[in-house]
């Protein structure tokens, strides 16, 4: 009898899942005839070469580098983008992007830091840029700075290389 019931409890449990609401998401945008002409500065941003001393604790940061991306020939229904940086993480700080060995072997204990035009407000890997107003007839140009910040007190020596792709989106 106690097998009976409790298998009816189940059942009746399982029938009032079954009987969600129902819902409607709808989906709205736009196809743009073109799109803006988008332009690094730089290809390479030369981080420079900085003593390990120099990041010996947790936040500290080299010299900021400066990374622009200007946008031109934007048609006229395109009116304010935003940037996304794509990358990977770091371990340590999940705000900053991972640095990879070039040639040599990985530099430890650091992470790049990119910084939006406010040169406070970290951008962290695949996250969205502050929104620009674009002009169909001036150039917008996209300003921030990068730096290496020491994700733990001992940075060892080393490559400290990190790659972002960016993508424009269009609101």
């Amino acid at each position: 009898m106690n097998k009976t019931l409790l298998a009816l409890a189940l059942f009746t449990g399982v029938i009032s899942a079954a009987n969600a609401a129902d819902g409607t998401i709808n989906f709205e945008g736009s196809v743009l005839e073109t799109a803006c002409t988008a332009t690094a500065a730089v290809s390479t941003v030369n981080m420079g070469a900085i003593s390990k001393v120099a990041l010996g604790s947790v936040g500290a940061t080299s010299l900021a580098k400066p990374v622009s991306i200007t946008l031109s020939s934007c048609p006229a229904a395109a009116t304010k983008a935003t940037i996304t940086f794509a990358g990977t993480p770091d371990t340590d700080n999940s705000q900053l992007f991972k640095v990879v060995a070039g040639s040599g072997t990985a530099a430890t204990g650091l992470g790049l830091a990119l910084y939006d035009a406010d040169g406070t407000t970290l951008i962290a890997p695949n996250a969205i840029s502050a929104e620009k107003t674009l002009s169909a007839t001036t150039d917008t140009v996209y300003s921030f700075t990068a730096k290496y910040m020491a994700t733990k007190a001992a940075v060892t020596a080393g490559d400290a290389n990190a790659s972002t792709s960016f993508t424009v989106n269009y609101n």
